[in-house]
């Protein structure tokens, strides 16, 4: 499952989005929520990063750096641990 989490001024979690290819609608509600900082937020059983997911990454930060919305990570959470594109390196 995939998750746009909105987070506040201190980094919490404000709202979640789950975006279903509609990408307008998603981002006229970051538009209109006045998002600053996104987390893209991933739950499934592997942590490892798909060149697909990497592709997504880097497609959604540079959309999203458009918007003058900052991508602050893309996490994969599993249920043995979980996996963060930015302490990796890759945003």
């Amino acid at each position: 499952m995939l998750t746009l989490v909105i987070l506040d001024e201190d980094g919490q979690p404000r709202d979640r989005l789950h975006p279903d290819g509609n990408w307008p609608c998603l981002v006229a509600h970051l538009l209109a929520s006045d998002a600053r900082r996104v987390i893209l937020h991933q739950r499934r059983h592997s942590a490892a990063p798909q060149p697909v997911d990497i592709a997504l990454t880097r497609s959604l930060h540079r959309r999203l750096r458009a918007l003058d919305i900052h991508l602050a990570d893309h996490r994969i959470d599993t249920p043995t641990g979980c996996f963060s594109f930015r302490d990796a390196g890759l945003l």
